[in-house]
């Protein structure tokens, strides 16, 4: 009796000492995560600050697209349908900060609690990613002020630093955070079709920003480059013997007879 006594409780101790060292090792492994995170928000800050002469043209390439932004809201605002509408309310679900971030943080508990490292490192890399394009979305929006489509001052209007909902048009946060996650998934399986649903649905998404009257075309194609910009750097932020990649990313905004308002993006594998 004394002897199986002695076994339950043996086995017992073992079983929470496996428990505490298996809690250790989570407590660790996120630790680890953590501050990988802020070091990756340290190395984007500086590379998005670095002059490259890829700037210029991207820049000029965002301004072109802003003559367009009105006659493409037109289109949207003269194709509204109930099919046109179920379509579009993807912009409910994805890009969504209120249904990402929780995805994000359901994949990266998931892998880290079930040991599965791919999992983790997915739900990680799409947080990181989505986390350091928004702040650089919301940065821009209070700098530039650019109005909404659906207040109908035009495509050239501009009240910086006005902090009001109506006049965070550009850049599109909607595009932005689901390009950042769709980039993230898409780099994490090596299928075609893999990769083509996740870009297409944050192209979708891109789309239903215009459809609802919520974004120009320059804002949603200023904020999925973003996304998929930081998203890239995430995904390649350089450990021992991996490739170093550069972002950059500026702003471009002049008033005048004319308002002009732009953003640059560079990245780079080397």
């Amino acid at each position: 009796m004394k002897r199986k006594f002695f076994v339950l409780i043996v086995s017992v101790w073992l079983a929470l000492a496996g428990q505490a060292s298996a809690q250790q090792g989570h407590l660790s492994v996120f630790k680890e995560d953590f501050y990988h995170s802020l070091t990756i928000g340290k190395k984007l800050a500086g590379e998005m600050v670095t002059p490259t002469a890829g700037k210029v043209g991207l820049t000029l390439g965002i301004l072109a697209l802003t003559v367009t932004d009105e006659a493409v809201i037109d289109f949207f605002r003269n194709h509204q349908t109930e099919t046109n509408d179920r379509i579009f309310n993807i912009d409910w679900i994805h890009g969504e900060k209120n249904v990402l971030f929780p995805a994000a943080f359901v994949l990266y508990a998931y892998g880290l609690f079930s040991g599965n490292s791919a999992i983790r490192q997915s739900g990680l890399k799409s947080g990181q990613a989505m986390f350091y394009s928004g702040l650089i979305v919301i940065t821009l929006k209070e700098m530039f002020g650019r109005g909404r489509p659906h207040q109908n001052y035009g495509a050239f209007t501009f009240r910086p630093f006005s902090f009001a909902e109506g006049w965070r048009s550009f850049p599109s946060g909607h595009a932005a955070l689901s390009f950042a996650f769709s980039t993230v998934m898409a780099g994490s399986m090596e299928s075609m079709w893999w990769k083509g649903f996740w870009y297409s649905s944050a192209a979708l998404v891109a789309g239903a920003r215009m459809y609802h009257d919520k974004h120009w075309l320059s804002d949603v194609v200023a904020g999925g480059l973003i996304g998929w910009s930081v998203g890239r750097f995430v995904l390649n932020y350089p450990k021992k013997g991996e490739a170093k990649s550069s972002l950059n990313i500026s702003p471009f905004f002049k008033t005048g007879k004319y308002s002009l308002a732009g953003l640059a993006f560079s990245f780079r594998i080397r």
